[in-house]
């Protein structure tokens, strides 16, 4: 087996190829239990090179993160699934998936919330802290610039056997 993550210098890096890599190995997608499983085992156990703040390899619980995006998989593909740095972010026409939604688990280190001004879901690190400042309320596109973005839509999700296409 490949190392999935022997490129991958952050949590952030990791995140992504995981993200790309699930879609293709989920057997729910049409790919190898035994695939999906190394994906996984992988994926708890990588370590980074480089931190982005002090703590963060303590904080990281890579089953919680992925056992959401697994649940994500399943949900209606006409919602809008986007990736940005260690935030989830769902767009699209979510109202008829509340329900699925908010039964998603998210373990002990990661929040659901309905984020009111964008009209979007996300899932967060609970322990996330933007630090002192003005509050403001940033942009999808500076949060895109800031932490970049992958994202999957109905059009591009996996179908059959076909690879998942994802835009950056």
């Amino acid at each position: 087996m490949p190392d999935y993550f022997e490129n991958c210098k952050n949590y952030d890096d990791a995140r992504a190829i995981y993200w790309e890599l699930a879609k293709q190995f989920h057997p729910d997608k049409g790919g190898k239990t035994a695939d999906f499983q190394e994906l996984q085992n992988q994926f708890e156990n990588f370590k980074p090179r480089e931190e982005k703040f002090k703590g963060e390899a303590d904080q990281w619980k890579a089953k919680e993160y992925a056992n959401i995006i697994e649940q994500l998989l399943k949900i209606d593909s006409s919602i809008l699934i986007e990736i940005c740095g260690s935030w989830i972010w769902l767009s699209g026409n979510t109202k008829p998936h509340k329900e699925s939604i908010k039964a998603i688990e998210t373990g002990e280190s990661y929040k659901r919330v309905w984020h009111r001004k964008k009209e979007m879901w996300y899932f967060s690190p609970k322990n996330y802290y933007r630090g002192k400042g003005n509050g403001t309320d940033y942009s999808m596109d500076w949060i895109r610039g800031e932490y970049g973005s992958n994202t999957v839509t109905g059009s591009n999700r996996q179908e059959e056997n076909k690879p998942a296409q994802i835009t950056h």
